[in-house]
């Protein structure tokens, strides 16, 4: 009979000894999964750590504020020239009607005939230039020949016929010219750079360069009709400009 009881309390016993490592082992701190760090947990933090960090670097909001500062700098620069080309635009315009001022005394005539042919034989001063001795530049070459107190300078653009009469003696002509030449070769160089109404075909320009009688010439043919202009002026290159921008 007390064997009984003391096997039952050493089993007891037992069981409790055994019972109480077990739960040491589960509840111990620092082993097993109660030490353990969730992965998803961490990444999370560093991503927002991260995302916190690039919102508030404030070298990243400087350089963004410089780029707005510059690209805005580039815009104004780009408005100011366009601003100033359309200013020296309107200044041209300005500039070019008051060059022709002039044409508000011009006159153009207008006479018809009955056929082209008889137009055509209307301009019966019409020649072409064969033979030259004179470079007037861009390529034209012209006709010099003198004659008692004149110098005279032809030669042929297109269907147009160009024709200088100045004076030998400087004193007797136009302004702004002291030869003939000079009056020529300022001629091609204003036609280089406007465009005459193209005769159908002929066309004559005569200008006298001398002070006491300039005057200057436009005669073409456009198919039965002959225009003229005649004036009397000692700035020729003003009527070539007229005619520039009337037809």
């Amino acid at each position: 009979m007390v064997k009984r009881y003391v096997y039952a309390i050493v089993t007891l016993l037992t069981l409790v000894i055994v019972g109480g490592c077990q739960q040491t082992d589960i509840d111990e701190p620092g082993t097993g999964q109660n030490t353990q760090t969730n992965p998803n947990q961490q990444t999370s933090d560093n991503s927002m750590t991260d995302s916190h960090d690039e919102a508030d670097d404030p070298s990243d909001s400087q350089d963004k504020h410089s780029a707005n500062n510059n690209e805005n700098k580039l815009n104004q620069e780009d408005n100011a020239v366009e601003e100033e080309t359309e200013n020296s635009d309107r200044v041209n315009d300005q500039q070019t009607k008051a060059s022709n001022s002039e044409r508000m005394n011009v006159s153009i005539n207008k006479q018809e005939f009955k056929n082209a042919q008889t137009a055509v034989d209307e301009m019966d001063s019409y020649r072409e230039i064969k033979q030259t001795n004179l470079d007037l530049g861009h390529g034209i070459k012209g006709f010099s020949e003198g004659a008692t107190g004149h110098h005279y300078i032809s030669w042929n653009e297109g269907n147009w016929l160009i024709q200088v009469n100045f004076p030998s003696d400087p004193q007797y002509a136009i302004d702004n010219y002291q030869s003939g030449e000079e009056l020529a070769k300022s001629v091609v160089d204003r036609l280089e750079k406007i465009y005459l109404p193209a005769p159908e075909q002929r066309g004559v320009i005569k200008i006298n360069g001398f002070s006491d009688n300039a005057e200057t010439i436009v005669r073409w043919q456009e198919g039965n009709i002959v225009y003229a202009v005649k004036e009397q002026t000692s700035n020729p290159i003003a009527i070539l400009n007229y005619i520039a921008n009337e037809f």
